[in-house]
């Protein structure tokens, strides 16, 4: 595992292996979730097809920059701002994590790759392809979206439990058992985890790095995000 420092002053945690000429991908994990997401098989079975993979901590997960600067954001004051004319602080964008890539990209010399995004990795992969066309070689959007939330019962729902949903207790365990039951409450109904598979996640993410008032600050850059609808046209990579 690597640290860098990009422009923007944020350190980045990441891995990077294959050889330096080979295609590169760059794999961008979704909402709280470390590097260590992305199953092993995926990524060195990527590098063994002859591919340069990085993988990499989100701002505010991980082994990267923690920005406990910016506190907890109001989390539903900011769903609302996008509907009502309401004021409230947003610690930062997606933009701005997409920011992060792409200076990630310059401090590692690399021009072009090929975009994985997952769920929140998804957005913010859209929005490099769709604003940094020759930055991108192709676009793999997984279980992701560019649309705004509908404003529907169960989208409300689930948006109120995760402004409620706080950590237990400050111990191991605690910690463990809430990042078991928030992605209970992210993940899909059509396709759940087993518990098993959610508590060795969750124990390998704990034992590595642990900041859930990151996950709420990932959540408000969501929350606060504009539709992507309309730039999906403008994106040229497959």
């Amino acid at each position: 595992m690597r640290t860098i420092k990009i422009k923007s002053g944020i350190t980045i945690s990441y891995q990077d292996k294959g050889k330096k000429s080979a295609p590169v991908i760059i794999m961008i994990m979704g909402l709280g979730a470390q590097l260590t997401v992305w199953p092993d098989e995926l990524y060195l079975g990527l590098v063994a097809k002859g591919f340069r993979v990085i993988r990499f901590d989100n701002r505010d997960t991980g082994l990267s920059s923690q920005l406990e600067q910016f506190g907890s954001p109001n989390l539903f004051k900011i769903w609302l701002n996008k509907r009502l004319p309401i004021k409230s602080r947003i610690p930062y964008t997606l933009d701005d994590m997409a920011n992060d890539v792409l200076e990630l990209m310059a401090e590692l010399k690399i021009k072009k790759a090929h975009l994985v995004g997952a769920s929140m990795g998804g957005m913010i992969a859209q929005i490099i392809a769709a604003k940094y066309k020759k930055k991108v070689l192709s676009l793999t959007s997984i279980m992701s979206s560019s649309s705004k939330p509908k404003l529907s019962a169960s989208n409300l729902k689930l948006f109120l439990q995760l402004t409620k949903h706080r950590r237990a207790q400050a111990s191991r365990d605690g910690a463990i058992n809430y990042n078991i039951k928030l992605n209970q409450l992210i993940g899909s109904p059509a396709y759940p985890q087993d518990e098993q598979t959610l508590r060795k996640q969750a124990i390998l993410g704990v034992d590595r790095a642990y900041n859930p008032r990151g996950f709420n600050r990932q959540l408000a850059a969501i929350a606060a995000s504009d539709c992507r609808q309309y730039l999906m046209a403008k994106i040229k990579a497959p």
